[in-house]
């Protein structure tokens, strides 16, 4: 009936009787409809169709039992969507292959977001303090450093890489396609899978504010390091530490909400987020803002404070700014993604306010 409303016509014409019998005539019918070419067919289609109102009337008129929407709701629930073309594309199947290779390989995709970050944190936390605090230092304190920074980068980031494989395994085993059961806890997990692991990225960040500057002054001469020396490793760490935490983050989020939790309604294992943990990321989300802000500010505060050493190893200080500023315009950019990749998801919200889901409907 929809069809005809659309095109003035069925999309399928009567056979007319002739000679051959009823019995003929029916199989005729069937074999129209078995071996219809829809490409042809939705040539009916006024031009200004939807795509996704064509996808539901075209599995509408499947032949085959199993090719067609097993229930009248879940017939009415595509038919709502076509009116939220964000939500229905956000659900839709993804053609990109690198998306496809993201799905196929959740947990790698996850380890790589939220270790590449630390990684980089790292390395530079490494260069900066070598060279604007620790190089012009006795040989004592350079020897220290180095072997404290073995030690603790050989713990921290092996245990990182453990619990991360250990948390992805747990959040992401609920992409298998076989999987089947309904578990709203298991969209949670991989909606606030970037906050887990900015959490522990900040506690590993802030023993490691700690460990590094009293390890590497333990049992040094006491004149050697000064309060500034303190204040300045620990201001280089807290600035690589605070975008170790929010990169991660936004990028986790707008994976999560943009393909893996769409995957989990498209696959059926969920019947859609809760309203309030939407609303809960919302909120995260200028937390982590914020944070980023901070980036470029703390960077700023060292070159003021500290300054860079010799005139030819101010690079790091070059690029803390510069990347810190570069990072929060991509942190902004992101939360503009996960935003409308919420406003989309909100509208197959589960237990959402009585007013929101009328609207939806």
């Amino acid at each position: 009936m929809l069809w005809e409303l659309l095109c003035g016509q069925r999309p399928f014409a009567d056979d007319p009787k002739d000679d051959s019998g009823e019995l003929a005539r029916i199989q005729r019918m069937v074999d129209t409809r078995h071996y219809v070419d829809f490409g042809k067919l939705c040539q009916q289609l006024p031009r200004d169709c939807p795509e996704s109102l064509r996808q539901v009337l075209v599995r509408c008129l499947q032949s085959r039992k199993d090719e067609r929407y097993p229930t009248a709701e879940d017939t009415a629930r595509a038919l709502r969507l076509c009116l939220q073309p964000r939500t229905w594309k956000l659900l839709q199947e993804p053609s990109n292959p690198l998306v496809q290779l993201m799905l196929r390989f959740p947990v790698i995709t996850v380890l790589v977001a939220g270790l590449l970050p630390n990684a980089l944190a790292g390395f530079f936390n490494y260069s900066y303090n070598y060279l604007a605090i620790i190089k012009e230092m006795p040989h004592a304190f350079v020897s220290r450093f180095e072997m404290v920074q073995r030690i603790v980068n050989g713990v921290a980031f092996p245990l990182g890489l453990g619990i991360g494989v250990w948390a992805a395994l747990h959040a992401m085993r609920l992409l298998s396609r076989e999987t089947k059961q309904d578990t709203t806890e298991g969209g949670r997990r991989v909606l606030f899978f970037g906050r887990f692991v900015s959490i522990f990225a900040l506690v590993m960040w802030t023993i490691a504010g700690i460990v590094f500057p009293v390890a590497v002054d333990w049992g040094q001469a006491p004149q050697a390091a000064t309060g500034e020396f303190y204040l300045h490793f620990l201001s280089s760490l807290a600035l690589c530490g605070i975008a170790a935490v929010a990169y991660p983050y936004f990028v986790l989020t707008a994976v999560a909400t943009g393909f893996y939790l769409p995957a989990l309604v498209r696959n059926k294992v969920i019947p859609g987020p809760l309203w309030k943990d939407l609303q809960r990321v919302r909120v995260l989300n200028h937390v982590y803002l914020v944070l980023s802000a901070l980036v470029p500010m703390l960077g700023i505060m060292l070159v003021v404070a500290f300054g860079g050493g010799p005139e030819n190893e101010k690079w790091p200080v070059l690029v803390l700014s510069g990347v810190g500023l570069i990072g929060f315009a991509a942190m902004f950019w992101l939360d503009r993604i996960i935003d409308h990749n919420i406003s989309a998801l909100e509208k197959i919200a589960a237990e959402a306010p009585r007013q929101m889901a009328e609207l939806s409907l």
